[in-house]
């Protein structure tokens, strides 16, 4: 049975009283709470310091994710071990989430020799296999139809992985954009975009 989703349904949590309406609680165990907001206050007080070092000019380059890291990491803690992350800019403690080392991740912020990349890529441009996460893209929106061709093979080949894909309201004026939901939608891929 496919479910059908209706564009004028809002889903809101927290009412206009400001208290969270108890049919929406996920009922999650308490110890993948303290997890999740354990990891929320590390990537705040990583981001803080990564922004700091960039104006600095300890490291070349760090778009901050502040206040966005609920909806980064609550995807990304619902994803399955075989689900592929495809990340924007702001997805590192989706990284760190799901395994990468903390000093694996800031020898690419600093580029130095142990950085994983080898220097192919730019500070800030984290990628790992391993963590099913594929690599941070420079152009505007092109993480998009990467997620999709990704998810178009495993499709293919049987793999029941699905593929999340971030990006910002700017992506939604490339043609990444336009042409990855086309090619979703026509092809039935497994991909969520966020």
């Amino acid at each position: 049975m496919q479910t059908q989703f209706v564009l004028d349904d809002v889903v809101t949590v927290i009412g206009p009283d400001g208290v969270a309406d108890p049919a929406t609680d996920p009922k999650l165990p308490g110890e993948t709470v303290v997890k999740l907001f354990k990891h929320m206050l590390l990537t705040r007080q990583l981001d803080e310091r990564l922004v700091l070092l960039q104006r600095q000019g300890r490291i070349g380059f760090h778009i901050g994710s502040l206040g966005e890291e609920a909806c980064i990491l609550g995807p990304a803690a619902a994803l399955g071990d075989d689900d592929w992350l495809w990340p924007c800019y702001r997805e590192f403690g989706a990284l760190l989430l799901r395994g990468m080392p903390m000093q694996t991740y800031l020898d690419n912020m600093y580029g130095n020799a142990n950085d994983a990349v080898k220097g192919r890529q730019m500070p800030d441009h984290y990628s790992g296999r391993p963590y099913k996460f594929g690599s941070v893209s420079s152009p505007i929106g092109t993480q998009i139809t990467q997620a999709v061709g990704f998810s178009w093979a495993a499709k293919m080949k049987g793999d029941k992985s699905v593929s999340l894909v971030f990006f910002g309201e700017g992506a939604t004026s490339s043609s990444e954009f336009h042409n990855g939901m086309n090619f979703a939608g026509v092809y039935k891929t497994p991909t969520v975009f966020l």
